[in-house]
């Protein structure tokens, strides 16, 4: 049960961290379609339906590997570097009721 909590509160911390990573994509794409005077991240649909149509561009993309690779490695490598920064975040007390992992060596697992 404890798991769970844990898990859940993990999600709900996680979540307003992808938003604002999203959010700050969005406005890094209209300064730079700013400056460089482009219809697209500025004027069609406010900008706002870009990072959705950026999304739905990487899943619809053709997957390929390199024929020498280890396949798994090669896929699981992308997943393995967003979960390791993601648990970095982990560690960080915002007050002294919300902590998600108290651990004694934060400071060396940082």
């Amino acid at each position: 049960m404890k798991l769970l909590i844990s898990f859940i509160s993990f999600v709900i911390f996680i979540i307003p961290i992808l938003l604002s990573i999203a959010f700050f994509t969005l406005a890094e794409r209209k300064v730079m379609g700013t400056i460089q005077r482009r219809k697209g991240p500025n004027f069609v649909g406010f900008g706002v339906l870009q990072p959705i149509a950026d999304g739905i561009k990487l899943i619809i993309k053709e997957a390929t590997s390199p024929s020498s690779s280890n396949f798994l490695l090669f896929f699981m490598a992308p997943l393995i570097t967003l979960m390791l920064s993601l648990f970095t975040w982990v560690i960080i007390p915002f007050n002294h009721a919300y902590i998600i992992a108290d651990i004694n060596f934060s400071v060396f697992f940082f």
